[in-house]
């Protein structure tokens, strides 16, 4: 097994519906420690590609809010620390 971090992006089962096929990808980051059986993976939606009857390709991107949404709520506790701190440090 491969140790370290590892990154793919994974092609799912295609779906055929109304003279379409569509594709889904998926980006997986993979984090494995040496010598352990421990690993840290992150999957996500990376994007569909829609095939039409004709050949037609176009790539539909797929925005991660989750994503998103933990990095803000990241950042906001991150600022309110900092805050609180130099609250606290400038009391003293």
């Amino acid at each position: 097994m491969n140790r370290g971090l590892k990154h793919e992006i994974l092609a799912g089962k295609p779906i055929s519906a109304g003279g379409r096929t569509i594709f889904p990808f998926m980006e997986t980051w993979r984090l494995s420690g040496p010598g352990t059986h421990w690993a840290f993976t992150y999957s996500r939606p990376a994007s569909i590609l829609a095939r039409t009857a004709d050949g037609q390709e176009t790539v539909l991107p797929v925005p991660d809010l989750t994503r998103r949404v933990i990095l803000l709520l990241i950042a906001a506790s991150m600022g309110a620390t900092l805050m609180m701190w130099i609250v606290t440090r400038s009391r003293r």
